[in-house]
């Protein structure tokens, strides 16, 4: 039998990573809204034929990936104190990051309490 250590830290519940999602997927929306009402008349027309799902789905990308490069987490996260860790608890590797943006945690990557 494997005792804990005093180091663990507890895996973030399901309903406050779901949670996470939604205040982060809400603020990319919002965003993408907003630039797309205020940019210039260019902009628009150039992304007239996206669909706007895609776009939004794309900036949902981008925001993940630069938030977890270069804050360790997104506003999600922070509001909620809640970090993404390996499975030895501790912080993710360069490509993990990656493919967190993308919502894939591999290899044991989960979200932890800080």
């Amino acid at each position: 039998m494997e005792l804990n250590h005093v180091d663990d830290k507890k895996e973030t519940s399901l309903n406050k990573q779901v949670l996470i999602g939604f205040i982060d997927a809400l603020l990319v929306l919002l965003v993408t809204i907003s630039l797309l009402i205020h940019v210039p008349l260019f902009f628009v027309q150039l992304f007239s034929d996206v669909n706007g799902s895609l776009l939004v789905l794309i900036a949902f990308i981008i925001y993940r990936l630069l938030a977890l490069l270069c804050f360790n987490g997104t506003i999600g996260m922070k509001l909620l104190r809640s970090t993404l860790l390996n499975s030895e608890q501790k912080p993710i590797s360069i490509g993990e990051k990656c493919l967190a943006a993308f919502c894939i945690l591999f290899r044991g990557v989960d979200y932890y309490d800080k």
